[in-house]
């Protein structure tokens, strides 16, 4: 096994991959639920200005496949400026910036339920990956691999080696700190 040492950049690279892993089941969903509401908002926009034809002509707008608009969200009837941000990959880009806002209190009262849920999490997953950069970081991959044998995967990819691992120790124990505990699926009658 590599005796590589793992620095911060390293480190943070396996962490994030770890913790997206982990909670993406919870994550992606809630993020499929705010690029819905942020798309049919920025498409009725885009339709009450002329459709998108005429706002690329214009030069509003160009197409860029990979283009991804940051929607914010603004809220009109409250006093303090609260905004919710959304990532969206629409295939297009504004000329000359990236991001878009909405003033909706109809579309902020959608995102907020979303919000709620998506926000723990995000948390969660930051702290799950903090910790584990800090317990990477410094340490050579065969520590690592000894350590976590089940993130063999994203250790080799990161550091560019392909070191095995024969005996298994669960990371389940450190996940388990941040993922919330989640009730076991019921099981229909006759199976």
């Amino acid at each position: 096994m590599s005796s590589k040492k793992i620095n911060y950049s390293h480190a943070d690279s396996i962490a994030t991959l770890i913790a997206n892993k982990a909670f993406e089941h919870l994550i992606n969903p809630l993020k499929s639920q705010l690029e819905a509401v942020a798309k049919k908002y920025v498409l009725a926009d885009i339709e009450a200005f002329g459709g998108m034809r005429r706002l690329i002509d214009a030069g509003f707008f160009r197409a860029n496949e990979n283009g991804t608009l940051i929607v914010y969200f603004h809220q009109t009837t409250s006093g303090e400026a609260e905004h919710h941000c959304v990532d969206l990959k629409l295939g297009l880009v504004f000329q000359g910036w990236n991001d878009y806002r909405i003033i909706n209190d109809d579309a902020f009262k959608e995102l907020v339920p979303i919000i709620e849920q998506f926000e723990p999490l995000k948390l969660k997953r930051s702290s799950l990956q903090n910790t584990l950069q800090q317990q990477l970081e410094g340490k050579t991959v065969k520590q690592a691999l000894s350590a976590w044998p089940e993130a063999s995967q994203f250790i080799n990819q990161v550091m560019g080696v392909n070191d095995k691992v024969e005996m298994t120790q669960p990371l389940e124990q450190l996940l388990a700190r941040f993922l919330p505990m989640l009730p076991a699926p019921a099981h229909s009658e006759g199976v």
